[in-house]
């Protein structure tokens, strides 16, 4: 049986090696103790259909007992939906099937983690990773010389070149799980590993072909399977487990603030501060089980200890639970070996990309107390060297050789396992230059929104964005922001700096973004949403975006022109004239208005005692428009109901100097305009109804006596009439 081991180079006792053997095998090795091919041990008659013939004469008593493993079914059993997600798709395995495989075993593994089963035997319909079972191949046609060993079993050779044929490598899988399940596996003893059954051949033996099913079986360690039976895992071990998940979890939650690089280390630390390295497990030849898992480091207890093995789980972990500011940071298991000092031997340790785009070395078993790398001498380190010669890196004066396996080799790309020449440097908050895009959200209202890009979220805190608006001044520190996950700019921070009347278009914004310690802003920026519009339309290869600009620049104009001067308090503010006068600016594009009188539809109905026939409507132009009902009542106010139709909300009522009340639906939106919105009123059984629309204003002041509104309602209604071409 093979043996790797976990080194600890000590800068005690001269630098002594400290080996400690952990069992590995891999299916299809000849050295090891897993059953190589269950299923070629069938004989499988015909050879027109994939049929089984379980009975068929011929098979010895070991082949029969084989095939029972073969033929077994398993249950498929639901994820539990508060389960932490680690990811499904392995991204360093080639190929959809490999990926297909390796996600079912990964889900049922999981599940025996979750204590939601416990057999450690799995099958998988083969159609459903993509392999077909209908299709027979021939020795010619796997390039092989012969489709069976001297002793009658399928070759390696054969194995692999049906793998090959299928797409995917049983190899890869295996690692892959092993590296990506540090905690689902914990249960797991690899030094028996796994059997598999997945080929079948004719009865005249000329050919080979997959199975329907395909069945593996994972043998558990000795403390987590139940009594004698290697395939089931005894439940009541699940206590410690889930102690253990849980101090893992507290670690990360404790951690999540802060940035990258301090999160990795905070990792670190907490692994040497929790466990120690178990030199009784290597010096006593203990057999693979606890401490080569992560349990033992996060279970808190103090005489529970583990090797190399434990250390780098742990911190892959404690990745697998983290959310990292930046994308690029993943962490990777990887195995071979270590030398350096007196000696050296078979070691686990974890390459971990970080937001640099390069890798690092990341050895927290050498980081240790007592270690040659402690305290950070082995983390996030570059090294000399290549993927296939091995790399070195220099501890107080010593060379210590890492080199990877044929394991590691095969699963993972080069360019995953170069490492970088150089020692990771954290970034530093000097050394951020964000960049900066200004948008305006103008399907609802006229918002003009800074986005500040290239931004490290841990270094959000360090910026702060100033402005001045209407003669207001305002700031937001970037670090009350979460980044954006989608939209337009993902991973920026959106500043929203005002919501815009459309009258109001020219009015500039004075932006300052100031990093932390610096007195001058590092960047200003001077803007508006004509700005904005302008560009846009300039820019844009949209021909209806382009109708759109034009028409939101036509309808700040239109507004600008009668608002400007006017009191009226259901206006808002009046336009500062000071701020320049949109009508009549030559850099706007030229937008002729084309807009159709739309049809008056406003209507009521019903009575309520105490509320007159002197209800009227009106429109609010702003940042966002509104439809406002003026009405008289003389009962109790509280005991009238009011609600309005397509999902608006209606105001509370508000009584105005003149004895009437009033209430709004606010946010109706640019491509609402044309939509009737019903106020109801309710009061006790009685009940009236009041129908209004943007449409219906305009069309009452189409022609209006003042051009000034007149040309404001026709640029509502083109702007209006585009934006529900474009967005409706």
């Amino acid at each position: 049986m093979k043996r790797s081991f976990c080194i600890v180079l000590s800068i005690v006792l001269g630098l002594s090696v400290l080996g400690c053997f952990a069992r590995r095998i891999y299916a299809g090795d000849d050295s090891t103790v897993c059953i190589k091919d269950i299923s070629a041990l069938q004989t499988i008659s015909g050879t027109g259909t994939n049929s089984y013939n379980d009975s068929s004469s011929g098979t010895s008593d070991s082949e029969d007992l084989f095939a029972g493993y073969v033929d077994q079914v398993f249950a498929s059993y639901s994820s539990k939906a508060d389960e932490p997600s680690r990811g499904s798709i392995h991204s360093d395995l080639d190929g959809p099937v490999n990926n297909a495989i390796y996600n079912a075993l990964k889900t049922q593994i999981e599940k025996v983690a979750a204590g939601e089963i416990t057999s450690t035997e799995f099958s998988i319909d083969s159609a459903s990773v993509g392999i077909d079972s209908s299709v027979y191949y021939t020795a010619a046609d796997l390039g092989v010389s012969s489709l069976f060993d001297q002793n009658g079993y399928l070759s390696e050779e054969t194995e692999t070149a049906l793998q090959k044929k299928a797409g995917f490598s049983l190899g890869q899988i295996f690692t892959a799980l092993l590296n990506n399940c540090p905690y689902d596996l914990y249960w797991f003893d690899k030094t028996y590993g796994y059997y598999y059954g997945m080929y079948g051949y004719t009865g005249d033996r000329s050919s080979v072909f997959f199975r329907n099913t395909m069945s593996f079986g994972f043998y558990a360690a000795e403390e987590y399977k139940a009594g004698d039976d290697y395939f089931t895992v005894d439940s009541s071990t699940g206590q410690a487990v889930q102690h253990a998940a849980a101090k893992a979890a507290s670690i990360v939650a404790a951690n999540k603030d802060l940035p990258d690089y301090d999160k990795l280390v905070a990792y670190k630390d907490a692994i040497c501060d929790l466990t120690s390295y178990n030199h009784t497990a290597v010096d006593e030849n203990w057999d693979y089980g606890n401490p080569w898992q992560l349990i033992w480091v996060f279970d808190e207890v103090e005489s529970t200890k583990v090797v190399c093995e434990g250390y780098s789980k742990a911190f892959q972990y404690l990745c697998q639970l983290s959310s990292f500011s930046s994308s690029m940071i993943e962490s990777r298991i990887v195995s071979g070996w270590m030398s350096g000092g007196t000696g050296g031997g078979g070691h686990m340790w974890n390459v971990v990309s970080m937001d640099d785009g390069r890798n690092y070395l990341v050895d927290i078993t050498n980081c240790d107390s007592g270690t040659i790398g402690n305290p950070d001498l082995l983390f996030l380190k570059g090294a000399i060297g290549s993927v296939t010669g091995g790399y070195t890196i220099n501890c107080y004066g010593t060379d210590i050789w890492f080199d990877y396996d044929d394991d590691t080799l095969d699963l993972y790309s080069t360019s995953v396992l170069t490492l970088s020449g150089t020692d990771y440097e954290p970034p530093q908050v000097e050394n951020i230059v964000p960049t900066y895009s200004a948008t305006v959200t103008m399907n609802e209202n006229f918002n003009l929104n800074l986005y500040v890009k290239d931004l490290p979220a841990q270094f959000a805190s360090a910026f702060t964005v100033k402005w001045t608006f209407d003669g207001k001044n305002y700031e937001k520190n970037l670090g009350e922001l979460s980044p954006q996950t989608g939209g337009q700019y993902p991973g920026s921070f959106k500043v929203t700096l005002a919501t815009v009347f459309s009258y109001e278009m020219t009015k500039p914004f004075v932006i300052q973004v100031y990093r932390q310690g610096t007195e001058a802003p590092i960047k200003e920026i001077n803007y508006s949403v004509q700005t904005y519009f302008v560009n846009q339309y300039n820019k844009t290869s949209d021909a209806l975006f382009k109708q759109i600009y034009g028409a939101a620049l036509d309808y700040g104009a239109s507004a600008q022109l009668y608002f400007n001067g006017q009191t009226n308090p259901t206006t808002g503010q009046p336009y500062d004239s000071d701020a320049g006068n949109l009508a009549n600016k030559t850099t706007n594009p030229s937008f002729t208005i084309n807009a159709t009188k739309p049809t008056n539809k406003a209507s009521k109905s019903g009575s309520i005692t105490g509320m007159g026939d002197s209800m009227t409507a009106t429109l609010i132009f702003g940042s966002e428009t509104s439809i406002k009902i003026y009405f008289g009542y003389s009962k109790d106010i509280n005991g009238l109901t009011i609600t309005a139709d397509n999902g608006k909300i209606v105001t509370a009522p508000e009584l105005g100097s003149d004895g009437r009340y009033s209430v709004k639906i606010e946010g109706i939106r640019s491509f609402e305009l044309y939509k009737d919105f019903t106020f109801t009123f309710k009061a006790g059984t009685e009940t009236r109804t009041v129908t209004y629309s943007a449409y219906a204003y305009a069309a009452n002041k189409w022609n209006n006596s003042n051009a000034d509104l007149a040309r404001l309602v026709k640029a509502l209604v083109a702007y209006g009439e585009l934006a529900r071409q474009k967005w409706q």
